[in-house]
């Protein structure tokens, strides 16, 4: 036919994909926070400017439920996007550095799932 290009039936398509993303996003969120799978980091844990030795679990320090983001995990949404999700205010964050808890220095380390 030759309506197989109409705008309309594009602009129909495209919001189906876009949909059907969606909810595989929101459905893969809803797993991460079912599976706990924990996001941890590697490498250097002391800080280069404080001195401040860290522990290789990471909290979601500006979470709206905890302050300063105490006793909060972050569980392991999407690894290729580093994309986190935190145990008490369910905010997702893509994490692309680690920085220091009582400074704002960035740690030599990476994120990694907790196996």
């Amino acid at each position: 036919p030759s309506d197989y290009l109409s705008m309309d039936i594009l602009t129909k398509e495209w919001e189906i994909k876009v949909n059907d993303l969606k909810t595989k996003w929101e459905d893969q969120k809803a797993k991460a926070l079912i599976d706990r799978r924990k996001v941890m980091t590697t490498g250097d844990s002391k800080c280069p400017s404080c001195g401040n030795e860290h522990t290789n679990t990471v909290v979601h320090k500006t979470c709206s439920i905890s302050e300063g983001g105490e006793g909060t995990l972050y569980y392991w949404v999407d690894a290729p996007t580093s994309t986190c999700v935190c145990d008490h205010c369910e905010k997702e964050s893509v994490i692309t550095y680690i920085v220091c808890y009582r400074c704002p220095a960035r740690l030599k380390s990476r994120i990694v799932p907790m196996d």
